[in-house]
């Protein structure tokens, strides 16, 4: 995207560097660069100017002037030439772009040649040319020099951009422009017109098929859109070019399932009104989730936690993942003794390492590829590095996957956690933060569910606990992170759309990446053991808004791209909620950090629970999801999928 001037760079406070103040040799290079390039092209219109009079002189008289034409016009050839070269001066055609010729150019040219013509024609009527000059001669003139300026502009323009490339072996990627409107087709010619550019458009695909047929500057429209495959194989085009908001949602997505079909790769340009104005709206601009957020983003408290970071050792699991990396940056900035990194991702884990190094801080940074659901390993990390803090961030997310992986989830999300935790108060752990998630109230799913066991788990764990100080924090949907919404309508949006949406009426929580990191920070430093922590974030946004919100930002029309209802995904339900129903609130000293209390089951009924879950985990997982509906009451799995609700269309236009 262009850069844009910002208030700081209009900061009168700020040092400016005035003319007087510039080095003097590169502005005097630039000026006499400027002035010899004009002299040079003023010797080349003398030239040009004296061989038109010539011709036109020989013309008259069939190439064989008499003794007296020679001598008049040798005598009036000084005057001629001072009277061309100031009004081709006065038009700016001694600093016009030789490689290039337009209309305007034309004008120009044709404008200047009258203009000195009619000027000779009176200085020759009045006899103030030094000999008299037949009329008929300078009538020719008039013609020679614009044919003669026109022909070898054009003829260089030629040699520049097809010529040289020629020569050059320079290669370039035939292309067929879809164009909706005649401005779409002049953009095709400007491409054409910059042989620094990788395309050549072979032909136009009429979006209406109105044009068929015609040729536009040499350009032939060849056909429709349903035309694509078999004109793309016969002028062996690879490329297709569109311009952003020339076709409507279904158009645009009907061609790029065409070429998907055929193996064409799709570009999207922007339209020329946009490249002509003053702040060009680049098409697919990147989205900047915190812009998503209908409300301001929340700032926390960073006294609370830069006392409770000084000096200490910190453990995060998951630490490779879009959260768990955010919270690592996040606790750079207060420069804690040591960060142990743990996660199970080899590539995720080297990526945060390297990144978190680059910062060159003296935090004490350790990568260790860990599992964090393998007891032997974590034990061994506790009792090697000794944290005083442990962000537990690990674990399984993806909704609709787990509904046939609740094996494996369990396995993670509530033995592991309960593993850990455990482990935790062995080893000392001051304190111990538990990430879950708004989808473990009332569950619908089973990473809602297995989440849920694992709040209960940690909850009773610090009823008992006199070592370490549990704390729940349950997030909303983070904007931006792995397997989110947005970064999988950004996708589809990149792709021509449709967008898809699961039911019309689902609404969501949403807060972004830092502020999940945040919360998480804060519910650490101000913790007393046994809450669960809520950022206030809001009213629930629908995701049909966000949608929206998402295809504007992007800089496309908002008609450009579909949105389809494609019916709720196992474990989905339409909206969720904070809190359950016996979960009391308490302050925290921060307005927009809640907390709730919940009276925490038997540690030993938890127990019990966990070592039964982690027997049927590789067993039949009907049975395994039938004791975790009895272990947590409220999980209530969605009845069969439905469509969209009645009188509400799968497809919608924007």
């Amino acid at each position: 995207m262009p850069s844009q001037i910002s208030s700081t760079d209009t900061d009168l406070s700020a040092p400016r560097i005035f003319p007087a103040q510039l080095p003097p040799e590169p502005v005097r290079l630039s000026r006499w660069r400027g002035v010899a390039q004009r002299a040079v092209t003023a010797v080349v219109y003398i030239a040009i100017f004296s061989l038109s009079f010539a011709v036109a002189g020989g013309l008259r008289f069939d190439f064989d002037p008499p003794e007296w034409l020679v001598e008049s016009m040798w005598r009036a050839l000084p005057i001629v030439l001072a009277v061309k070269l100031a009004w081709f001066a006065l038009a700016r055609q001694l600093r016009a772009w030789w490689g290039h010729i337009s209309f305007r150019d034309l004008h120009a040219i044709v404008l200047a040649a009258t203009a000195s013509s009619l000027c000779l024609l009176l200085l020759n009527a009045f006899r103030i040319l030094p000999q008299y000059v037949p009329r008929t001669i300078l009538v020719l003139d008039w013609a020679a020099t614009v044919l003669l300026i026109s022909g070898i502009r054009s003829l260089w323009r030629w040699i520049t951009e097809t010529a040289l490339p020629l020569v050059r072996q320079q290669r370039y990627r035939r292309a067929l422009l879809v164009a909706a409107s005649p401005s779409d087709k002049i953009l095709a010619l400007n491409l054409q017109a910059h042989p620094q550019l990788p395309f050549r458009i072979r032909g136009f695909l009429d979006a209406h098929g109105l044009d068929v047929g015609r040729s536009i500057a040499g350009v032939p429209v060849l056909g429709q859109i349903g035309d694509l495959a078999e004109l793309a194989q016969k002028y062996r085009v690879n490329d297709v070019i569109v311009v952003t908001g020339s076709l409507r949602g279904g158009e645009l997505h009907a061609l790029r399932r065409a070429c998907d079909a055929d193996a064409l790769q799709l570009h999207l340009l922007p339209p020329l009104r946009d490249l002509s104005s003053r702040q060009p709206q680049l098409p697919l601009r990147r989205v900047e989730p915190d812009k998503l957020l209908r409300r301001p983003s929340v700032t926390l408290d960073d006294e609370p936690v830069e006392t409770l970071l000084r000096d200490a050792c910190v453990l995060i699991t998951g630490a490779g993942g879009s959260i768990g990396s955010e919270i690592c940056r996040q606790l750079l900035k207060f420069e804690p003794a040591t960060l142990v990194l743990v996660d199970r991702s080899e590539p995720s884990l080297y990526h945060i390492e390297m990144e978190l190094r680059r910062a060159e801080t003296n935090v004490r940074i350790e990568a260790c590829l860990a599992d964090s659901s393998d007891e032997k390993r974590m034990a061994s990390l506790l009792k090697q590095y000794q944290p005083s803090l442990v962000f537990h961030v690990a674990a399984h997310k993806h909704v609709p996957l787990l509904e046939a992986h609740a094996g494996e989830a369990v396995k993670n999300n509530s033995c592991g956690t309960a593993m850990l935790a455990e482990l935790c108060e062995r080893r000392g752990v001051a304190r111990f933060v538990y990430i879950s998630t708004d989808k473990a109230v009332k569950p619908s799913s089973i990473m809602g569910v297995t989440k849920r066991i694992a709040e209960q788990y940690v909850l009773s764990l610090n009823a008992s606990s006199v070592k370490t100080r549990y704390m729940v924090v349950r997030f909303g949907n983070v904007l931006g992170s792995a397997g989110s919404v947005v970064p999988l309508f950004q996708e589809q949006i990149l792709r021509g759309g449709p967008i898809t949406i699961t039911h019309p009426a689902m609404q969501r929580y949403f807060m972004t990446i830092s502020e999940a990191a945040r919360l998480v920070l804060q519910a650490g430093a101000v913790g007393r053991g046994g809450e669960i922590f809520v950022l206030d974030m809001g009213d629930p946004v629908a995701i049909i808004d966000l949608a929206r919100d998402m295809i504007r930002m992007t800089g496309l029309p908002e008609h450009s791209i579909e949105l389809e209802f494609v019916g709720m995904r196992p474990g989905e339900k339409l909206y969720e909620e904070l809190y359950f129903d016996d979960e009391r609130p308490t302050p925290t000293g921060h307005p927009k950090l809640n907390a709730a209390l919940h009276d925490p089951l038997p540690l030993g009924q938890m127990r019990e629970r966990i070592d039964e879950l982690r027997l049927l985990a590789d067993g039949d997982p009907q049975v395994l999801i039938e004791r975790l509906r009895e272990f947590v009451p409220d999980y209530c799995p969605p009845r069969e999928l439905t469509p969209p609700a009645a009188g509400v269309p799968a497809l919608v236009r924007n």
